[in-house]
């Protein structure tokens, strides 16, 4: 029982060292490349690697060519079985706020292992609080915002209202 115990706890320990000194930096490179493929851009980023995590801090985030804002501070949790992306501060550019007034406050996704293919989203700012997941292999992205008063307005073309007072955004893509 024993050894048993001992070889369980080296694997762990084993594991921890992997992920403390793999190069996080080049995970962030490899997803740099893919989101080129849906012409999205981020640059102007400095990247700390850090032992189990790697910091991203004022990050300007294109989309099709277009600003649409600034990342104040983003931080990637690499772990073997669950991994977060944490984005804080995120300020709209002056073209998108005189469309819509958005600030982000903090927003996370967390990806599981054991649905490979679901992340899972939580937002909160300007708008209020959101929840919900996006599903990679049917494309398919499901949001629950919980507005505040002053962006109803902008929810109801987009949403459905539940009858918990919530508005619920579901598309394809």
């Amino acid at each position: 029982m024993k050894k048993i115990a001992t070889a369980l706890l080296s694997v762990f320990l084993l594991i921890l060292i992997m992920i403390a000194f793999a190069p996080k930096r080049y995970l962030y490179n490899a997803v740099q490349h893919l989101i080129v493929n849906e012409n999205i851009i981020v640059s102007g980023e400095r990247v700390n690697d850090r032992a189990f995590g790697l910091d991203i801090n004022d990050a300007h985030l294109y989309v099709k060519d277009i600003f649409i804002g600034q990342l104040k501070e983003m931080t990637l949790t690499p772990f073997v079985l669950v991994n977060t992306f944490t984005c804080k501060e995120f300020e709209a550019s002056k073209e998108l706020r005189s469309l819509i007034p958005l600030s982000i406050e903090k927003a996370s996704v967390m990806h599981w292992i054991g649905q490979p293919y679901t992340l899972f989203l939580k937002a909160n700012g300007s708008f209020g609080e959101a929840k919900g997941f996006v599903h990679l292999k049917e494309r398919k992205v499901y949001l629950e915002v919980f507005s505040t008063p002053e962006f109803e307005k902008y929810f109801k073309p987009l949403a459905k209202k539940s009858e918990e007072g919530f508005y619920v955004y579901e598309q394809r893509y």
